[in-house]
């Protein structure tokens, strides 16, 4: 079982006061040999998003299923 997290910070150049944060959590247990399933939560948040009805966060959930091939 592999557990990794992941986490970004953007601060704007040319929208001022613009700040987006991105964040990934991700679960991976290995199955068999080449094969894994994948568990992974996200969230998004952009100060500023683009679109008059756009929301500042975005979140959700992602299961997969994943093949590595042998070298």
């Amino acid at each position: 079982m592999d557990l990794q997290s992941t986490q970004n910070l953007y601060f704007s150049l040319t929208q001022k006061g613009r700040i987006r944060h991105d964040e990934q959590i991700k679960l991976t247990w290995k199955l068999i040999t080449d094969f894994s399933l994948n568990l992974t939560l996200y969230d998004n948040y952009d100060s500023q998003p683009p679109g008059e009805n756009a929301t500042t966060v975005d979140y959700g959930i992602v299961f997969g299923i994943s093949y590595s091939f042998s070298r």
